[in-house]
């Protein structure tokens, strides 16, 4: 009884994990377009050379 308790346990556990990490990278990519689209739309205030520079 105690181990199958204890699996649930570690399952929901890493369940949780995998989805937060998950979120996490969802998040990142979603900012990272949302950057992207910005960059684009405005050019002309030197965003374009901090892009050049990080890439």
């Amino acid at each position: 009884m105690k181990s199958t308790l204890y699996r649930k346990k570690r399952r929901a556990k890493t369940a949780f994990l995998h989805h937060s990490r998950r979120a996490v990278f969802v998040l990142r990519y979603s900012v990272k377009r949302l950057t992207d689209q910005t960059l684009k739309t405005l050019p002309e205030q030197g965003c374009s050379k901090e892009k050049a520079h990080d890439a």
